[in-house]
Order: C-alpha cells, then structure tokens, then sequence
C-alpha cells in the first residue's frame, strides 16, 4: 500500500469505517468495506433478473470508498467505463469474500473471535459503561480516553453493584496472549531459577575482593 492510499486508509479510520479491505488490480487502487446483510440479500434478489455485468458493478458502487489509478483519484463512473470488464468483476468478486455471508467457515471464525473479544475487559467496560450510562454508545465510549473510561467504569460497577473480578480477567488474557519470539541468539531464563544464580566465588569473598 503506497502512502497516498495510506492517508486515504487512515482518514476513512477516522470518519468511524471500522472495517475496511485493500485490493490491488491492474493499475487500480481500491479501498473497499464489506456488504451487510440487507445489501448482500438485495443482491441475491436482484441476481435472478439482472445481467451479472450489472451485479458486479452494483456490487462496487455499494462496497467502494476510494479509487486510485497509479495514485491519482479516480471516480467509480471512470473506473466502471473505462478499466476491462475483467476487473470490477475482480474487485466484486473480493468484496463478495470478505463480507462473508458465502462462507460457512468465514462465520464460524467470526463468530468465535467475536466471542473471545465479548469477553475482553474492554469490551465488559464498555457493556457495564453502556448499560448505566444509556445516552452513550459503545463507539462513544472507545473515543474516551483511558481516565474516562476508568471513571465511567467505576460508576457503573458502583450503580450495577457488580464489582468484576479484574485480575483475574487480565491473567485470564494474559496467558491466552501467544508467547513474544526470542531473537536468535538468545535465550529466555528464570532470572530467579537456581541455574541462572551467580555462584559466589568463595575464594575472593574471603580474601575480600568480592562482597555479596
């Protein structure tokens, strides 16, 4: 990803996309996000009555947020008109993917990583956060900083009168978190282990050129 799609990437971040996908095809720099359910059924409606040319161009103008051509904006009209049939089918095509709703195993893996992350602390705040506080919204409470949330968190698990157990949630988290990898070279010790003790030199202690 070149760094105008980049700046374009991190501003679509901004504006609240949460879910965005990177295809590149012939010369075409596209920044996509996934159908939802309502929009992936019209298209399974429309596909019995209309030319799949034209499902395939819907498709992108409801997924497609920007378009580059070697790193210049481009509109969809230009993009639809002028690049070969071939590749808007691409890109439909890859938008059809990462939405998923093609792909049994694609919603069981959502399914179980939406799970773990439902019982993430962060996602118990938010929930306890909302629950109490409910003129906010849970994307509300991700744009408060650190101290705000803490604050908010405290007064719902006040107001709940169900205090969680956090340290035994982040001990939970943290041995489900993988292992960092140790640079070649090195090794991992238990500084505390009996094998990675210093060993007094006696014969230096005693004539006094070592102190423990």
């Amino acid at each position: 990803m070149h760094d105008e799609l980049a700046k374009r990437y991190i501003d679509l971040k901004a504006r609240g996309y949460k879910e965005l996908y990177y295809v590149s095809v012939g010369g075409w720099d596209i920044i996509f996000q996934p159908l939802t359910l309502n929009e992936y059924n019209l298209i399974l409606e429309l596909e019995r009555h209309m030319d799949p040319v034209l499902i395939n161009d819907m498709v992108v103008r409801l997924a497609v947020l920007e378009i580059l051509k070697d790193k210049d904006d481009a509109s969809m009209d230009t993009f639809l008109d002028i690049s070969p049939a071939i590749i808007p089918d691409k890109v439909a095509q890859a938008i059809i993917d990462a939405s998923g709703f093609q792909s049994n195993e694609k919603i069981y893996k959502e399914l179980v990583e939406s799970r773990e992350r439902a019982g993430s602390l962060e996602s118990i705040m938010v929930t306890y956060i909302c629950s109490v506080f409910g003129g906010l919204k849970p994307d509300d409470v991700l744009d408060m900083t650190l101290h705000e949330q803490m604050d908010l968190f405290a007064k719902a698990e006040l107001a709940l009168g169900n205090k969680i157990d956090e340290r035994a949630l982040l001990g939970q988290e943290a041995q489900n978190r993988p292992d960092i990898p140790v640079p070649p070279g090195m090794e991992t010790t238990d500084l505390l282990s009996p094998q990675a003790a210093d060993k007094p030199d006696w014969d230096k202690i005693q004539s006094g050129r070592e102190v423990y």
